[in-house]
């Protein structure tokens, strides 16, 4: 599926990741050239040396584009082959929103799927997951989308999609989405974020005590400029962070992961709630 986006192929006016389409265009009126690009290949990788950029794109006549993105095996096809049962999607992403404008992230597992007619082929849906992308975050972060299966048919297909905006109507210009290193998880531990991404001020971060009952104190060298709470299905749950304290009060009993925002980036430490 080329979901590191290592693979790219030269289109001239534009890249094209391999194995993804987009709605990059150029067209020429009136003797000059005009591009609508929105698709680039970025050299600001999470690892590797490419990621892939989703971006809303504006016209000369100021009409914006959503971006838009598809996984497929060829141009004849409808997504990739695909056999086996994965219990999520991983991956990395960043997202740059300006206005109102929401990104998203799907995937979808087909059994019985009928090449030769699309819309019937698109009734095997077997398994699905879905993220939305609903505010910037300016480093790469870690996400989890859980698969959900409603049915045991054998899996034929898959294709992922993703978005900078849903709104094909008041998409915001300068919004993007940006991913890498998609990957299918097959088990829970791989639903972890690598420890080799870990850092020196992940590693200098204190969060405690552990368990808590009701709040945790973090610690860290540097300035934190957002919390996000997650359960180990990937999923935000509510969580107030004043000063240096997370409550965790409402929150069952279990082990979440607690994300940081900081100017060097965003990671994550785990917390458990008694």
């Amino acid at each position: 599926m080329n979901g590191d986006f290592e693979e790219w192929i030269d289109e001239d006016d534009y890249m094209l990741a391999e194995h993804w389409g987009a709605m990059n265009f150029c067209a020429t009126f009136g003797g000059q050239s005009s591009c609508m690009i929105v698709l680039e290949r970025s050299d600001d990788a999470q690892s590797g040396n490419y990621a892939a950029k989703i971006m809303n794109s504006e016209d000369a006549g100021g009409d914006v584009t959503p971006g838009y993105m598809w996984s497929f095996e060829d141009m004849e096809s409808f997504g990739h082959p695909f056999d086996g049962r994965p219990i999520a999607l991983t991956g990395y992403y960043k997202f740059n929103q300006e206005g109102n404008d929401v990104g998203d992230l799907s995937v979808g597992l087909f059994h019985d799927f009928d090449e030769d007619d699309m819309d019937e082929g698109a009734e095997g849906l077997a398994g699905s997951g879905y993220l939305e992308f609903t505010s910037s975050v300016s480093g790469w972060t870690h996400f989890v989308i859980p698969i959900n299966y409603t049915n045991e048919g054998e899996i034929e297909r898959v294709v992922v999609t993703a978005s900078s905006s849903q709104d094909d109507d008041n998409a915001t210009a300068g919004t993007y989405l940006m991913l890498d290193n998609l990957h299918f998880a097959y088990t829970e531990d791989e639903l972890e974020e690598p420890t080799s991404v870990l850092t020196s001020l992940e590693l200098s971060t204190q969060v405690y005590p552990v368990p808590a009952s009701t709040h945790v104190i973090v610690e860290c060298p540097v300035d934190i400029l957002g919390t996000r709470v997650l359960n180990m299905h990937g999923a935000v749950v509510p969580a107030s962070f004043s000063g240096n304290q997370l409550n965790i009060g409402n929150l069952s009993g279990g082990v979440y992961m607690v994300e940081l925002e900081t100017a060097e980036g965003v990671f994550r430490k785990k917390i458990i709630k008694q």
